[in-house]
């Protein structure tokens, strides 16, 4: 998943002002820089504490810290995510040209998810998306800011599926219902605590989930993860470090035709709060949105906060009643 957005060194006045092509990896926690593009933000200069990301102050990290095989990517983690309060809109739909086929998905805030929604649920994706949400573009809206501002303009951009498998751990777990069939054993039903990792293109399990679902027997072709039937595949065979972690990776949000949406509030219990977020079908976007911006959260929204579940899907799979 590429992504492009606006990226400015503001010790360097408007000198140092471009675009830069991210790989949205919410497995990784910050936003890193390649090499190359450091060199473009800062060149030989004195290294910024923070840089402007769409219009929001975010910390980076050179991507040569984070391994040999990071030095040529950027990737966008999950800070910039709970930092802008924005959420990732998958459309179901492809962006097709000749010679081009490519899933598409928005980054948006809260604000112009009905809008986004809309636009995604066109057949005739195209990139070019600001003319028809009606908004100002990103060059003019960031260029005509004023940085003093306590809250920067809602980041706003489309990106496509490059099936880049790019990964660090963790950050974002969620559970779904597992079901499983070998050729040795009955099927299998089970709970599975997943990370989040946009930065892998597969679904992949842990040993741990593999003992569980195959039960000493042969592995299956093919499992059904939400009902929805996924290649059957270790995490050890896409990194070896990544052995222990269950990976959804973003084959399941274009398969199932699912989103990823980030509440700006927290839920809390004890002295502890959590950011929330939602995977949920695209149909229920606008209802999801409605109980992302309650500013009391809770994991347990079923109950709490009033909404109809279908008993054979996960709890993203809601629709508003109020």
């Amino acid at each position: 998943m590429v992504i492009p957005l606006r990226v400015q060194n503001t010790t360097k006045g408007g000198k140092c002002d471009i675009i830069v092509f991210f790989v949205v990896d919410t497995g990784s926690p910050e936003i890193t820089l390649s090499k190359e593009t450091c060199a473009k933000l800062i060149g030989k200069g004195c290294r910024p504490l923070t840089i402007l990301v769409q219009g929001k102050y975010f910390p980076f990290i050179r991507s040569k810290t984070s391994g040999e095989a990071f030095q040529n990517v950027n990737l966008l983690g999950t800070n910039f995510f709970l930092q802008s309060n924005t959420s990732l809109i998958f459309s179901p739909y492809k962006f097709i040209r000749p010679g081009i086929e490519s899933s598409i998905f928005y980054l948006t805030s809260l604000k112009f998810i009905k809008k986004v929604q809309k636009l995604a649920s066109t057949p005739n994706q195209n990139p070019n998306i600001f003319g028809k949400l009606g908004l100002e573009s990103r060059t003019e809206e960031i260029r005509n800011f004023d940085h003093t501002l306590a809250h920067p303009p809602a980041a706003l951009s489309v990106g496509m599926n490059d099936c880049v498998n790019l990964s660090r751990l963790e950050v974002l777990i969620y559970d779904f219902e597992i079901v499983s069939g070998t050729s040795s054993c009955q099927s299998c039903d089970i709970i599975v605590f997943f990370v989040v990792h946009t930065g892998a293109s597969k679904v992949s399990f842990s040993k741990e989930a593999h003992g569980v679902l195959t039960k000493g027997g042969a592995d299956p072709f093919n499992v059904l993860v939400q009902d929805e039937s996924f290649t059957y595949i270790l995490s050890e065979n896409v990194r070896a470090d990544l052995k222990d972690v269950n990976l959804l990776g973003t084959d399941f949000f274009f398969k199932t035709e699912t989103s990823l949406i980030f509440s700006p509030y927290y839920h809390k219990f004890n002295r502890c709060k959590i950011r929330m977020f939602y995977i949920t079908p695209f149909t229920l976007i606008t209802g999801v949105k409605e109980i992302a911006e309650r500013q009391q959260q809770n994991a347990n929204f079923n109950e709490k906060l009033k909404v109809v579940c279908p008993t054979s899907l996960s709890q993203s799979d809601i629709r508003s009643i109020f």
